[in-house]
């Protein structure tokens, strides 16, 4: 059986290269073309793979990396105009936080000091990831266990909140619930998964994230 293509593009995010583990672990997944801050190859893959599922694990300009190539953006634009879909791990919303139409397309946007849009900044504080599935999640992800305790890593909040989406997972923070997994439909009628935890090395190389990410991948590969 042929498997499907997923194109992750990532960046070293001050070293802790997140991108590689997420790469590894979804190879018996999938085949995975793996690029890491190379522009030129990203816009190579998405010509010679146009049925790819395309995810971001970068946030451009930081850290040391490029913001996104001029080029990228009308082939990017194109391949998720034709409903290809699109997964952002991590900071991967921002990834083109630049183009208005991609800050737009993100159900859920880490957003960054001087944001275009004027929206309030984004933080991560550092704490251990004490991850709860909903129950659409227990009912739609088959073994996917109710609670998932990670190390301390970043987590992800006050992102901007901006199409309706469904939520898998949760965290509680200072007595707020925040999505750390959730899926929206794009204008174009792509699916978007948004999977937000992972960071750490010590996160990353936890059997536990392994069983929740990889849970979570074969369905939104299977979809």
């Amino acid at each position: 059986m042929k498997l499907p293509v997923v194109i992750l593009f990532a960046d070293r995010h001050y070293g802790a290269a997140p991108g590689r583990a997420q790469a590894e672990l979804l190879r018996p997944l999938c085949d995975v073309h793996y690029i890491e801050e190379d522009y030129s190859a990203l816009i190579a893959a998405l010509a010679a793979h146009p049925e790819a599922t395309l995810a971001f694990n970068s946030i451009a300009g930081t850290p040391g990396n490029p913001a996104p190539a001029p080029e990228l953006e009308a082939p990017l634009q194109a391949h998720l105009a034709a409903g290809r879909p699109l997964w952002i791990l991590h900071g991967g919303s921002a990834a083109c936080w630049p183009w208005a139409w991609w800050r737009q397309l993100m159900p859920l946007r880490w957003v960054r000091n001087g944001d275009p849009d004027q929206m309030p900044v984004s933080t991560h504080p550092v704490v251990p990831l004490h991850l709860v599935a909903t129950q659409a999640a227990l009912a739609a992800f088959p073994n996917l266990p109710a609670i998932t305790d990670l190390p301390t890593d970043e987590l992800y909040i006050k992102l901007a909140a901006q199409h309706p989406f469904e939520t898998w997972l949760t965290i509680n923070y200072e007595g707020v619930d925040y999505p750390q997994a959730c899926s929206a439909t794009s204008a174009w009628g792509g699916a978007i998964h948004c999977f937000l935890p992972g960071h750490s090395a010590e996160a990353l190389g936890h059997p536990a994230y392994a069983a929740l990410f990889t849970a979570l991948a074969r369905k939104w590969l299977a979809a």
